[in-house]
């Protein structure tokens, strides 16, 4: 179950516009994801998911924006990251 009883440890917000915006969060990415915690094949994973993200937000809406933020729960002990993406491209029914 995902809850909102978290502590936000780090956050960073990137404006995506070019294809090397993907690399330099990918970076990041990796650094957060480690700090979180996780070995190097979940931080893979998690590179993976976050640059299929920007280059569809690339590709498809030109523009952009990705959030990434470590997040602790004192009630399990648990750290994590959560990311957000979101962009400025057409909506589906504006397509139509």
């Amino acid at each position: 179950m995902i809850t909102k009883n978290y502590e936000i440890k780090s956050e960073k917000t990137f404006k995506i516009f070019l294809e090397n915006d993907n690399e330099y969060i990918i970076s990041i990415v990796n650094i957060f994801s480690s700090e979180a915690g996780f070995n190097h094949t979940e931080s893979t994973i998690i590179s993976t998911a976050v640059s299929e993200l920007t280059t569809n937000i690339i590709r498809y809406a030109k523009s952009g924006e990705v959030s990434v933020k470590i997040i602790y729960n004192s009630e399990t002990d648990e750290t994590g990251i959560e990311i957000t993406a979101g962009d400025n491209g057409p909506k589906k029914k504006d397509l139509l």
